[in-house]
């Protein structure tokens, strides 16, 4: 395996160093869509939400 991917909340990172993760990943990012803002932090009426990306 030549690379692993992991998703983890902010706090844990330091844990996840110890074992050789890094958050230096080149130009990648993390998208979610979803209908549940209990998911992205935000209320129901945010563009990440609603997939209105005019701003």
């Amino acid at each position: 395996m030549r690379s692993f991917e992991l998703v983890c909340q902010p706090d844990l990172m330091p844990f996840y160093w110890r074992w050789g993760f890094t958050e230096q990943v080149g130009h990648s990012g993390l998208m979610r869509r979803t209908a549940d803002p209990r998911l992205t932090g935000t209320d129901d009426r945010s563009p990440a939400v609603t997939g209105d990306r005019s701003g």
